[in-house]
């Protein structure tokens, strides 16, 4: 996508592509993700798919392949002055991941973990702290399907003095976690966040590997902010 103008937004699609209040800004019009490390190899920008502009993040994962993430942490958005974390993407699956799989991921000191994401080509929250006991999921309810071949504006709020999660599809709020969620590997333990996130991770991180099937996804219009919503792109 490209770095676009407009007005800033509380929500909605009439956001602009980089709003005044977003500390982190990506539309991988020049090919690279400045700031932003690399974990894993699957990870390039290329112009085949794209939301705004001509170039977004393609994720390639191979058959047995976790896939990867850009990780940022520090500066300008560290340490979060209200301890929320506020963030934006455009996501395109070419083929939606039968296994749990993050495509955005929020973490601290300490093993807590926030995830946005999907399971079961079903869009899925995700809490872990190190153990089966915080292994911890919540759904939509009406649970809500992962359209494939389609550009979608997912958003997130995580508040770590809070224990909170929300998470939008195209402007509309479709699930919040306050304290606990729908379940756990083991029982329903709290989401106990990290005294404060330190980091937010975007791409595609599969947890359940597939022997069978390769996938791809797209990330385009990134933005993060650390003092309110950022709202979706217009089209």
């Amino acid at each position: 996508g490209n770095n676009g103008s407009g007005g800033s937004s509380a929500g909605g699609t009439s956001g602009s592509l980089c709003p005044p209040h977003a500390q982190l800004c990506l539309d991988f019009e020049d090919g690279a993700f400045n700031g932003w490390t690399k974990s894993g190899n699957t990870l390039a920008v290329d112009d085949a798919q794209h939301s705004h502009g001509t170039k977004a993040l393609h994720i390639s994962v191979a058959v047995n392949n976790a896939g990867g993430m850009l990780v940022n942490q520090g500066a300008p958005l560290f340490p979060l002055p209200q301890k929320q974390l506020w963030g934006r993407m455009m996501v395109y699956f070419d083929g939606v991941p039968d296994g749990h799989t993050d495509m955005a991921n929020a973490k601290g000191q300490g093993a807590a973990n926030y995830n946005v994401g999907e399971q079961h080509d079903s869009i899925m929250l995700n809490y872990y702290a190190g153990s089966q006991a915080t292994d911890c999921w919540a759904r939509p309810k009406p649970e809500k399907k992962v359209p494939d071949k389609t550009w979608m504006c997912w958003e997130w709020r995580c508040d770590s003095a809070n224990n909170e999660i929300d998470y939008w599809m195209d402007g509309v709020l479709l699930r919040s976690v306050k304290g606990t969620g729908d379940g756990c590997l083991q029982g329903n333990g709290t989401w106990q966040a990290p005294a404060a996130f330190e980091s937010i991770s975007i791409g595609e991180r599969i947890a359940e590997k597939s022997s069978t099937t390769a996938y791809q996804a797209w990330i385009d219009d990134v933005a993060i902010s650390n003092s309110a919503r950022v709202g979706c792109p217009a089209p």
